[in-house]
């Protein structure tokens, strides 16, 4: 049985020279690909946890709102 890998390669070496660099530059791409989301992933993970770990603030929404409505209210704003 033939692994994926060896699929490829046979493919790739009836190709002629340019097709087997546009199918290198292609690998490349996904590879780059690939590794620019396990990054972003990653990033997401930390950002994440980041905000888990902050502090919880102890007032209530509809406090916050209260407050809000006041300070639009004496600058003028709806």
């Amino acid at each position: 049985m033939n692994t994926l890998a060896d699929l490829i390669s046979q493919r790739v070496q009836t190709l002629p020279s340019v097709a087997a660099y546009e199918v290198l530059n292609f690998i490349e791409f996904v590879e780059f690909k690939h590794q620019r989301l396990m990054s972003a992933t990653d990033n997401h993970s930390e950002l994440l946890k980041f905000i888990q770990e902050l502090p919880k603030g102890s007032r209530e929404v509809a406090d916050i709102d209260k407050e809000l409505q006041t300070l639009r209210n004496e600058w003028g704003e709806p």
